[in-house]
């Protein structure tokens, strides 16, 4: 009697007696663990009710922290791997349950692209759990054994397939091929960054922009509450706004409840898809740059896992870049379970060649994970869209083995209370291209102004000490300039840094809902910190606050290392011994001074571009391995009838001559005379990037039927 376990990033599936397990009533049973006062880990939907009361006790994708040896929930540290069986020991309990018994045989699936240290410490998860005779598979491996077994005309030898997975945190992609001993993974890559929690807070945000926009201050409390009460209201809103995304997957309207407001708001199909298109493309654009650079030229089956890939609009537009009807079934959340059970024993994780990631460095915390996720949305000679197409093409992707996920999620996760999550830990990479502050580039080696630090006023570890930090970094759109760090060991948290936070954002931010992580290292010791003071950071606007950290032991402080940021995104380093090297500091450059397009009617006046790491109004870092551009600018507009400002007028032509579609962009009507102002568009791609020409900032006229259009030069350093 064999057990299988899909652990995903947002939802664990079992499989026993050949049918689903049940948890809470349902086959998915919610990843989270949250950790109640006693100790005791909370899963499923326990352990979302525990996250309304205290968001610190809560991590909402213990997948997504597999790299990071121990887990601060609540003030209590925990070993990953208990964080991880937590909903294991679940599963096998309800599997006893059901069979009379443990399994006589476990098996559990993982990404293709784990290697050997990640897969370990699932393998002792599962030993903490009580789950006997495991076995690991690949996660793409099982859906190909589900969606083949049984065929009447099964994929011929040497045919490759493509698993398209797109799940409620993350999408993987990983091409198959068919051979006589099963299946070997050719390649495969993903984006951490675009799930069905990200398509929920699309949503959120669309609603904001039309109900939202009328009364701001009322909609800002609905969606930063403060209190349990607050929580509450917004998980349910939320889980009423993904209700009706699956609603739209069904039918051509849904209507959402909007608290506070009290008005129920109407959405169409097609209004959803306009919503979605950005970064369903750019999944398609994943897979097609993974084609292509493995010299894939022809599919020989489609197959579609994970709840969100039952979007209509996936298979479309794979249908239609692909040329390959997609085959999806009517749970495809139950895919890779209902699969593992039927991959012939012997199966590799990893055959050799396909794929080559490499485990992070030892390190206590999180550090570069081994998952070659790609960011970068671009079509490829392969599988190019015609000019024109609502998917625009761009630059191949770069090799495998990059990192992938690690600890938590850079972004607002806004899946069930998600997005209540305040504590991320940090991963740091060093960067590879020197950029200035504001002020432009920087040679390499310059240290003047924010990047020299002082000297410990007293140095022997164990006493009080004092450090003048002297430096800058920025990161989710704030400016954070590091004052004085002071180590008291009588103290509960002997370390505390001053900072002066800087929020370049048109909108006020607290430190606290946004998750700006750091932590701080000594030697092999990293300790997370938590803010202290006033977290509220007005639009345009500097506080003062603090940040204090419950190191342990006695330190020596000039010997401390400070890091802002988390996972995969880009970070910064702050040394705090004086002459110490840290990767140059990081800020918005300007590459566009301002400018004026005309089109057809529509004005773009004032167009100003800066190339960045993250997203100014979201607050979000882009991906260690990509960079954005943000454009601001006024439009109005001069015509007889009325022109729309939107994804299809606004365009990124990248230095191949490829297009690429913003990211984030605006969505309105002008009627004649009227203009519209500080409007931002971003563009998001993966660097370094290379081609014979440059950038330029495309903007159409909005019928690209008979195209009307100017480019715009933009300057990279």
């Amino acid at each position: 009697m064999a057990l299988g376990i899909d652990f995903g990033t947002t939802h664990t599936v079992a499989v026993a007696a050949g049918a689903p397990l049940l948890f809470d009533a349902s086959p998915l049973l919610v990843s989270a663990v949250a950790a109640a006062a006693d100790g005791t880990l909370l899963t499923g939907r326990d352990a979302l009710r525990a996250a309304l009361q205290d968001p610190s006790r809560f991590e909402p994708n213990p997948k997504l922290r597999v790299d990071d040896g121990r887990v601060l929930l609540g003030g209590a540290e925990h070993d990953v791997e208990d964080i991880v069986a937590a909903p294991l020991c679940r599963v096998a309990r309800e599997a006893a349950r059901v069979l009379g018994g443990p399994a006589e045989r476990t098996v559990l699936t993982c990404p293709a692209s784990w290697a050997a240290r990640r897969r370990e410490v699932l393998l002792r998860a599962a030993g903490r759990a009580g789950l006997t005779g495991v076995t690991l598979v690949p996660e793409p491996v099982a859906a190909a054994v589900h969606h083949t077994l049984g065929r009447d005309h099964p994929v011929p030898a040497g045919g490759v397939v493509a698993v398209y997975d797109l799940g409620g945190g993350t999408f993987d992609v990983t091409l198959l091929r068919a051979g006589a001993g099963g299946w070997q993974v050719v390649a495969t890559t993903g984006l951490e960054d675009v799930g069905g929690i990200d398509l929920d807070a699309a949503l959120v945000d669309h609603l904001g922009r039309t109900v939202g926009a009328r009364e701001p201050r009322r909609w800002r409390r609905l969606v930063e509450p403060a209190d349990p009460a607050g929580r509450r209201v917004l998980q349910a809103f939320r889980d009423d706004v993904r209700g009706a995304k699956e609603q739209l997957s069904r039918a051509a309207s849904a209507v959402v409840r909007v608290p506070g407001f009290e008005i129920d708001a109407y959405l169409s199909r097609e209004e959803f898809e306009a919503v979605a298109m950005p970064w369903l493309v750019r999944t398609v654009d994943v897979l097609a740059a993974l084609a292509d650079r493995a010299g894939v030229r022809r599919l020989d089956g489609l197959y579609l896992v994970g709840g969100s890939s039952r979007i209509p609009l996936v298979a479309t537009l794979l249908h239609r870049r692909f040329e390959v009807a997609p085959t999806l079934v009517e749970q495809p959340e139950l895919v890779v379970a209902l699969g593992s059970v039927h991959v012939p024993d012997g199966q590799e994780p990893v055959p050799a060649g396909a794929v080559h990631p490499s485990d992070p460095p030892q390190q206590p915390t999180a550090a570069p994970a081994d998952d070659p996720s790609q960011r970068t949305a671009g079509a490829t000679a392969g599988w190019s869209s015609q000019p024109g197409d609502a998917t625009p093409g761009g630059p191949p992707l770069p090799a495998p083995a990059v990192p992938g996920p690690t600890p938590g999620s850079g972004r607002m996760r806004a899946g069930g209370v998600a997005a209540l999550v305040v504590v991320v830990l940090a991963v740091f990479l060093a960067l590879q291209y020197n950029w200035g502050g504001s002020q432009g580039n920087r040679s390499p080696g310059d240290t003047t102004g924010t990047t020299g630090a002082g000297t410990a006023a007293a140095g022997a570890a164990g006493g009080k000490q004092t450090v003048q930090v002297g430096r800058t970094a920025w990161y989710a759109g704030f400016r954070i300039d590091f004052g004085t760090a002071t180590y008291d060991p009588g103290a509960e948290q002997p370390v505390r840094v001053e900072l002066k936070v800087g929020n370049r954002g048109r909108e006020d931010a607290d430190l606290l809902g946004i998750t700006v992580p750091m932590s701080i290292r000594f030697g092999d010791r990293t300790t997370q910190g938590g803010y202290t003071g006033s977290r509220r950071v007005g639009a345009r606007s500097d506080v003062e606050v603090g940040v204090a950290f419950p190191v342990k032991g006695p330190v020596n402080l000039a010997d401390g290392v400070l890091t802002v940021g988390g996972d995969d995104r880009l970070t910064a380093q702050i040394p705090f011994r004086a002459g110490a090297s840290a990767p140059p500091v990081v800020g918005p450059v300007q590459i566009l001074a301002p400018a004026t397009a005309a089109t057809d009617g529509l004005t773009f006046k004032n167009v100003t571009c800066e190339l960045r790491t993250d997203f100014l109004d979201a607050h979000q870092q882009v991906s260690a391995k990509d960079r954005a551009i943000g454009c601001a600018f006024d439009v109005s507009f001069s015509g007889s009838w009325y022109a729309g400002v939107g994804p299809d007028g606004l365009r990124l032509v990248m230095p191949d001559g490829s297009v690429r579609a913003p990211q984030r962009y605006p969505a309105f009507h002008l009627n004649n005379g009227e203009e519209r102002r500080d409007e931002l568009v971003e563009f998001v791609f993966g660097w370094p990037v290379t081609g014979p020409g440059g950038f330029a900032l495309r903007v159409f006229d909005t019928d690209l039927r008979n195209p009307d259009r100017k480019d715009l030069p933009l300057t990279l350093p």
